[in-house]
């Protein structure tokens, strides 16, 4: 019997970034660039694109994930700002053709600098779905 998955499994973490001095308006990041720590090195997640809102993912193999978000990436004026995203995590059975999800719960957010980034805000602290943002940039 072939079961097909059309139940959402674990969920990307949803960033949407917005003007610091008109935080109603979005403001896209122009070149962003985004590195995910992987036992100590950092690995480059997609291409570097110019956008308002990403989705990316966490690490599930840790209760943390760091990151590096670079501003102008492949420029002169390339800007990284870095941060790191601590959980915990509950895991879910979804069904048999799905199998687990991860459901992360009191999420914390740290900045590790600030050179474009001006704050960052957790909107949600229960990340299990890809609804609604869970994370706001103002830069």
């Amino acid at each position: 019997r072939d079961d097909i998955c059309i139940e959402p499994t674990t969920p990307n973490l949803i960033i949407k970034f917005l003007d610091a001095t008109d935080s109603i308006n979005s403001k896209a990041v122009n070149k962003l660039k985004i590195e995910i720590d992987s036992l100590g090195t950092y690995i480059p997640f997609k291409n570097i694109v110019t956008t308002d809102s990403i989705k990316i993912p966490l690490r599930i193999d840790q209760n943390l994930t760091k990151y590096k978000f670079t501003k102008n990436a492949e420029e002169d004026i390339a800007i990284t700002d870095s941060f790191t995203i601590t959980y915990q995590q509950d895991i879910k059975f979804v069904s048999r053709s799905c199998g687990y999800k991860i459901i992360f719960l009191n999420t914390q957010i740290q900045n590790n600098s600030t050179n474009w980034i001006q704050e960052l805000e957790v909107n949600t602290q229960t990340i299990e779905n890809e609804k609604n943002k869970h994370i706001t940039i103002y830069h």
